[in-house]
């Protein structure tokens, strides 16, 4: 069960309610056993690759369950326009 809560002051931010929720997830998975933790990490590498960058953005605990540096940012991102960008973010999230 996740929860998240809209604040009419974050609304500069984009995905605030939804990433806080799956950052605290992230959280709460990244102290599951080992066994847990590299299940899912294969699974999200494999299924978001290089991707996995943009939502750890969002979601910084998701690094504690990807387990290396995410915090790089890939060279085509930075001219992604706004649009583009939160298009892509959509998309990302519903993947994970």
């Amino acid at each position: 069960f996740l929860s998240g809560r809209f604040d009419k002051v974050q609304q500069a931010q984009p995905f605030q309610a939804i990433s806080s929720a799956f950052d605290k997830y992230c959280l709460w998975l990244s102290s599951r056993d080992q066994i847990t933790v590299e299940k899912i990490s294969s699974a999200l590498s494999a299924d978001l690759k290089d991707d996995v960058t943009s939502l750890v953005a969002l979601m910084p605990n998701l690094a504690r369950i990807i387990g290396k540096d995410c915090d790089g940012e890939k060279d085509d991102e930075k001219d992604e326009s706004a649009v583009d960008a939160q298009k892509r973010l959509r998309y990302l999230i519903c993947q994970f």
